[in-house]
């Protein structure tokens, strides 16, 4: 068996921000903050070990999906509606 350390928190944070920067996407500041406190909840519970690139990539899917729901209810959207990740797009 090969064992990996979990990845912290700052780590999780920075493999999510490269999935937005490879997929062309931008996370608003405030969306910043509230991913950041997600991660660390979901670290900070021992019952969650998977602290690592599939449980972020399980994320980003995720909280695209919410995107493109909120988006749906628009009648009207810009580039910039669908590039921008928000807070509420976070669960």
């Amino acid at each position: 068996f090969i064992t990996f350390e979990d990845y912290t928190v700052d780590q999780m944070f920075d493999i999510f921000l490269s999935y937005c920067k490879n997929e062309e996407y931008n996370l608003h500041d405030s969306a910043k903050k509230t991913l950041k406190k997600y991660l660390e909840l979901h670290s900070s519970n021992p019952e969650n070990k998977n602290a690592n690139g599939r449980f972020v990539r399980n994320v980003f899917d995720k909280i695209i999906m919410n995107q493109a729901k909120r988006l749906s209810n628009l009648s009207l959207a810009t580039k910039e509606n669908y590039v921008t990740i928000l807070e509420e797009d976070i669960f």
